[in-house]
């Protein structure tokens, strides 16, 4: 089983060889236990955004390692509240 998450967060759990056949889930739902499943993959897929901005140094590098559009990058950044002063590295001056 794979689970797929697309860049506008939506989730498909693709079973057996091929993706046609996927099972659609909710924009929301609950695990147990009080677990958001949705809120856990959008606070993984933040941190993989601002690792891919801070390993490139810029949106366009960044945009390339996570392997998406630049604009695509940008409506990330949107979505998951993501400011230039988190990813952004300000060289040293004396």
């Amino acid at each position: 089983m794979r689970v797929i998450v697309g860049a506008t967060g939506g989730l498909r759990v693709a079973n057996g060889l091929s993706e046609g056949r996927c099972v659609e889930f909710p924009e929301r739902f609950e695990l147990g236990g009080g677990i958001d499943f949705v809120e856990k993959v959008d606070l993984f897929r933040r941190s993989l955004v601002l690792s891919a901005l801070r390993s490139g140094g810029t949106l366009t590098r960044g945009a390339q390692l996570l392997g998406v559009n630049r604009s695509t990058l940008s409506e990330m950044l949107k979505r998951y509240g993501i400011e230039e002063r988190e990813w952004k590295v300000v060289p040293f001056r004396e």
